[in-house]
């Protein structure tokens, strides 16, 4: 519960850039700061002390209370950084939306953290259990849900495949594909791979017309380079990236709170889009003769090191070891 209750911080960091509804957003758009900097450096200080108050509440729990909360302290850190950072984040996307005032805000945050806890047998058990034999795709798609389910696993399992499933889980993908399927009436995949073809097309020639500057000769380098063909090979991932294609528009336009916000539906689909949002925020930097050192030092390291990469990025995402993806050298 401590992971939502993260989010009224979230809320108040964007509520402290926004003119219109307290002072101090009036003097800190008139400071001169760029947003994107403004934004990164709240976000960075309220998971700061979130994840140290969290961090705080485990030894608590664990020394003080006595409580037996498990011997994975390294998988329950990694919990407690994942559970805050998402809970400031949905903080800062409620917190965003725009012609509501800030009770409303609140009011939106208070009712939909309680209803998450209470779904997720954090206020009565037993409520969780009745969701998984009715509507079993809301566990799937509830943050709450996973991050007590991945407190489950750690304690249950001998191994961290169900918690990194938990931890990592494709929410979005899970969500749209059991959609499809009831709405069939049954595994019709054809029709899952109709939609995200439809969605994925849409959004390329959108951003494509949009943000090109000769729409006929980028849609013909589309068709003729195979990336159109590459869609149905790799569905989810070429619907990130049309997605990402389009989150670019709020990039020109500087508008750093749409563009994370469309990340963030992005990584429902598949987590590794997460990593452009710091490469955006880094590619801003002015680069000087030390940052340059540093970037090809650790792409050295990278490189020379490839095996212990591939090793961190396997315990990431175990789904992928022994798979096609591994084998001929092309990963």
């Amino acid at each position: 519960m401590i992971f939502w209750f993260a989010s009224f911080s979230g809320c108040a960091a964007i509520l402290q850039m926004q003119a219109n509804l307290t002072p101090l957003g009036q003097r800190r758009n008139v400071c001169g700061m760029k947003k994107s900097t403004m934004f990164v450096a709240d976000f960075a200080a309220t998971e700061l002390v979130q994840f140290v108050l969290a961090c705080a509440l485990l030894i608590y729990m664990r020394f003080v209370l006595n409580l037996q909360i498990g011997e994975r302290y390294a998988a329950i850190v990694l919990l407690l950084f994942v559970g805050t950072s998402f809970g400031i984040v949905f903080g800062m996307l409620i917190g965003s939306i725009a012609h509501l005032s800030q009770g409303g805000k609140i009011g939106v945050l208070v009712s939909s953290n309680l209803v998450l806890c209470a779904m997720s047998d954090l206020m009565i058990s037993g409520i969780k259990g009745v969701i998984e034999k009715t509507v079993p795709i809301v566990n799937d798609i509830s943050p709450a849900a996973l991050i007590t389910d991945a407190f489950y696993a750690l304690n249950v399992y001998d191994t961290y495949e169900r918690f990194f499933v938990d931890v990592l889980s494709l929410a979005g993908f899970n969500w749209l594909v059991r959609l499809v399927y009831g709405l069939c009436g049954g595994e019709w995949y054809e029709v899952v791979f109709a939609v995200f073809a439809f969605v994925t097309l849409l959004l390329f020639l959108k951003a494509m017309y949009e943000q090109s500057v000769d729409f006929a000769f980028s849609y013909f380098l589309f068709m003729t380079l195979g990336l159109y063909f590459q869609t149905y090979n790799t569905v989810r991932y070429y619907l990130v990236l049309a997605i990402a294609l389009y989150a670019m528009r709020y990039v020109l336009q500087r508008d750093w709170i749409k563009f994370i916000f469309w990340i963030f539906v992005a990584s429902l689909f598949h987590k590794s889009v997460l990593f452009i949002i710091p490469v955006y925020w880094i590619a801003s930097f002015v680069w000087k003769k030390w940052f340059i050192i540093t970037c090809v030092i650790i792409s050295t390291l990278c490189f020379l090191c490839k095996k212990y990469v591939l090793k961190l990025a396997l315990f990431l995402y175990p789904s992928y070891e022994n798979t096609v993806f591994l084998k001929g050298g092309t990963s």
